[in-house]
């Protein structure tokens, strides 16, 4: 933003974290994946990606 000479009309990318959400059991086939921040009162945060590797 600093390096800009004319002001931008998007947004900024964000300094996203990793963060290991642990090992998900998921029933065979399609059903819609929620994502949800319970414990949090405002606004949850923002999710870059959602990244899944198959365990054996």
């Amino acid at each position: 933003m600093e390096n800009d000479r004319v002001e931008r009309m998007e947004s900024y990318v964000k300094d996203f974290k990793s963060l290991n959400m642990g090992i998900l059991e998921l029933d065979t086939g399609r059903r819609p994946l929620i994502l949800k921040a319970n414990r949090i009162k405002s606004t949850g945060p923002d999710v870059r990606l959602l990244q899944f590797e198959r365990i054996d």
